[in-house]
């Protein structure tokens, strides 16, 4: 087992298909001096991996996090599934709270047609046949997510800190186990690139703080046998990066770096959903969550 978990994770921080691959490499060309994420090209990659990678067409339907009524119509009228349900509405409470900045919720069914439009419960209840020759039903979620402003590191003498490395890494967990993938490691110069601003003093104070884009896709698969709908599994793919800048107190108001690359975790069973599904659903499924990050240090949540 420790073979095929090491296996896996040399695999799972390679971006997952073409067009997410795409999207990272225009993002790195744009904007890259003034810390801005092209969120339309990421989430149009999310859609077109979403679809790639559908046993069936699927139709995908937003909703605002804010509006209970409208989120819970959806789930009505789609008769979305209890886990997909459960995690839905953990997303929302995030948002109440205010632990999280809400985006849309995107939800992928299952669909003969892209309109939003129902004409038959057979509509969005599409199934395909899977591992072992079982019929599975699958449902598919994103959220996006920007954290709040984190202190990375405080302390004296920037040019200093210009030759120190920084590295990011991801914790995910497979069945009841857990494990850290790391993302990236990269030198302090190479995200402060104007070095010591002019005028400051080269002893002055400093804080270095950053915060995480995350986009985040949770695939649930359903085994179905006789009518019923049994979870089996909930895998997950991650996009994210981190942003950077400085702060000198009383000096400079903020010195703005380089963003982090942006990395593509997936999960180990991303790619297999149906076969964890099989081997899972009589004891009440799998879960591979993608739980928290890692920069410098420093610890931040995953959706």
């Amino acid at each position: 087992m420790k073979k095929l978990i090491a296996l896996l994770l040399t695999v799972v921080i390679i971006f997952s298909g073409t067009n997410v691959a795409s999207a990272a490499s225009n993002l790195s060309e744009q904007d890259n001096n003034k810390n801005k994420l092209s969120h339309e090209d990421i989430v149009m990659s999310i859609d077109e991996k979403i679809s790639n990678d559908a046993k069936v067409p699927l139709r995908k339907i937003s909703m605002n996090p804010l509006d209970k009524n409208e989120v819970e119509s959806i789930i009505a009228t789609y008769q979305l599934q209890p886990e997909t349900v459960k995690d839905i509405y953990e997303y929302m409470e995030k948002v109440r709270k205010g632990s999280i900045q809400p985006g849309k919720i995107n939800i992928y069914i299952p669909s003969t047609t892209p309109s939003q439009e129902i004409s038959t419960s057979s509509d969005y209840r599409k199934t395909y046949v899977g591992y072992a020759g079982k019929t599975y039903y699958e449902e598919v979620l994103s959220y996006d997510n920007t954290s709040a402003s984190v202190t990375v590191k405080e302390a004296y003498g920037f040019l200093d800190y210009l030759n120190k490395t920084i590295d990011a890494a991801a914790k995910y967990g497979f069945g009841t186990g857990m494990d850290w993938i790391t993302k990236g490691m990269w030198s302090i110069g190479s995200i402060f690139t104007g070095g010591l601003p002019s005028g400051v003093p080269t002893n002055s104070k400093f804080r270095h703080e950053s915060r995480l884009y995350e986009y985040k896709v949770k695939k649930f698969t359903y085994l179905v046998e006789s009518g019923q709908y049994y979870f089996g599994s909930r895998v997950e793919m991650s996009i994210s990066h981190f942003d950077n800048l400085t702060v000198f107190p009383g000096l400079h108001p903020i010195e703005y770096g380089e963003n982090t690359k942006l990395e593509s975790i997936i999960t180990p069973s991303y790619d297999i959903p149906d076969q964890r599904a099989y081997y899972s659903y009589m004891n009440g499924g799998w879960v591979e969550p993608i739980v928290q990050y890692k920069y410098g240090g420093v610890y931040f949540d995953s959706i």
